[in-house]
């Protein structure tokens, strides 16, 4: 079983979701998704996710 940075547990294979970026591991609702790319918290905004 791994842990999103947010502290939940991914009990499903089927869950875990990768940052495109770092390849963090991310729950679903850690996780910005942007066409068919995924960001954690931490790379979209470096990645220009949310127009700064």
């Amino acid at each position: 079983m791994s842990t999103c940075e947010c502290g939940m547990t991914h009990d499903q294979a089927s869950s875990r979701l990768g940052c495109s970026e770092c390849g963090t591991v991310l729950c679903r609702s850690c996780l910005i998704k942007v066409d068919a790319n995924t960001f954690c918290r931490w790379c979209a905004p470096t990645a220009g996710v949310g127009g700064a």
